[in-house]
């Protein structure tokens, strides 16, 4: 299930432009170009989901889309072909706001402060109460317009012209501060994503076999505790399992080397391991 993103802006160009780039990298774009259209969104929210979190598991792939807001409107939509999306905009201007998601609410809203109807500081609020992150995108770059959208509660400031690149970096920061502590392990320079069984160093993904990463994850959760070979054998494998303790010194091997895990995992002689970590 993609990560879904409020793409509040009212210039149709910048809007698509926006859902375009952010459907590419693999999230989940809703577009709205009114103030008004996209608070009765909102209370449609509050009314049927306030008791849900937000949902800020999903991480989007790198893009490395470089188009800037100078682009010119007919460029725009020439060089895109459909979006799915932006189809639906037919129902917004119509007055048709599209329906709130039946199971999760938006990780992310990208709001414009100059709009028809309310405007991005009055939308603030309404977004903040329901747990979405706020990132301003706006032409309005003086100093008292960033200073009370920050401390409004907006998570980033953008002033027009940007780069796309720019854009897709920031919100792919804010969503990782989203994402609740408990989704990510972190051992020194490694985290390690359970539910997307992913592993990074560095911020560089390194590829890890199934078993290697339960190995790895079962380690982690267990950090500083002597862990024998045997318990690691009926963790992974099941009671039923009948091969050598070995099979774990080999998948121990690999983990480290590819870490860089050496004196991370401790050996325990006659017992098993141990991965250390008091940071």
């Amino acid at each position: 299930m993609n990560t879904t993103i409020l793409v509040i802006e009212d210039s149709l160009p910048i809007n698509e432009l926006i859902c375009i780039n952010l459907e590419t990298a693999g999230y989940e774009a809703v577009p709205f170009f009114d103030g008004d259209e996209a608070a009765v969104y909102l209370d449609g929210l509050s009314r049927d989901f306030s008791a849900l979190p937000s949902d800020n598991k999903n991480s989007a792939s790198s893009c490395t889309l470089s188009q800037d807001f100078t682009t010119s409107a007919p460029d725009i939509r020439n060089s895109s072909g459909s979006v799915t999306t932006l189809k639906q905009n037919d129902a917004v201007h119509s007055g048709k706001v599209p329906a709130p998601s039946a199971q999760r609410l938006p990780s992310l809203a990208l709001l414009d402060i100059m709009l028809p109807g309310q405007d991005g500081f009055t939308l603030l609020p309404r977004c903040k109460e329901l747990g979405i992150p706020v990132i301003f995108l706006t032409a309005r770059g003086d100093l008292a317009s960033k200073v009370h959208g920050l401390q409004g509660g907006a998570e980033d400031y953008i002033v027009k012209p940007f780069e796309m690149l720019e854009l897709l970096v920031r919100v792919e920061n804010v969503l990782k501060r989203q994402r609740p502590a408990e989704d990510v392990l972190r051992i020194r320079d490694v985290e390690i994503f359970p539910k997307e069984r992913i592993v990074k160093k560095n911020e560089v993904e390194i590829p890890f076999k199934p078993m290697e990463f339960d190995c790895l994850l079962l380690l982690c959760k267990y950090k500083n505790i002597a862990i024998s070979r045997q318990q690691l054998l009926h963790a992974l494998w099941g009671v039923d399992f009948e091969g050598e303790t070995r099979t774990i010194d080999v998948h121990i091997a690999r983990i480290r080397k590819k870490l860089d895990f050496q004196n991370v995992i401790k050996t325990i002689p006659r017992i098993g391991y141990r991965l250390e970590d008091h940071s």
